[in-house]
């Protein structure tokens, strides 16, 4: 699925549709509106969103468009990176510190710390960290 910046400011009410307080705080880098293709590509209608440009962004039209374009939804979007450690893959919120915890599979709440590589002779990790088991 793929996200679009937008290039126009949303209006007051699409903002606080979408929790946030102002138009400008939707452009925000870790918390944003982002433009998603409905799967519609059709003249789009005064006041909706759509997809143009050499670098696809998000457009509001203030008119009906008689040209055909892709129809946007908006979405509100978090930044989030994601780390693979030798294999394995978290995701980690923005300004976060990586850990080495798994979520718990039916909950999806930290449990203890683990690591994935094998222990020594004497219970030591490879990594040299201590971990919880």
């Amino acid at each position: 699925m793929n996200l679009y910046d937008l290039s126009d400011w949303p209006t007051m009410e699409e903002a606080k549709r979408y929790g946030f307080d102002t138009p400008h705080k939707t452009k925000h880098p870790s918390r944003c509106l982002k433009g998603r293709r409905t799967g519609e590509f059709r003249p789009p209608k005064a006041g909706e969103w759509f997809l143009s440009g050499a670098i696809p962004a998000g457009y509001r039209t203030k008119n009906d468009l008689d040209g055909a374009y892709y129809i946007l939804e908006l979405v509100v979007a978090s930044k989030r990176e994601v780390w693979e450690v030798e294999g394995m893959c978290m995701n980690v919120a923005p300004g976060v510190v990586a850990s080495t915890v798994p979520p718990d599979s039916a909950t999806g709440l930290l449990k203890t710390p683990w690591c994935h590589l094998p222990t020594g002779h004497n219970g030591s990790h490879a990594c040299g960290d201590a971990h919880w088991e």
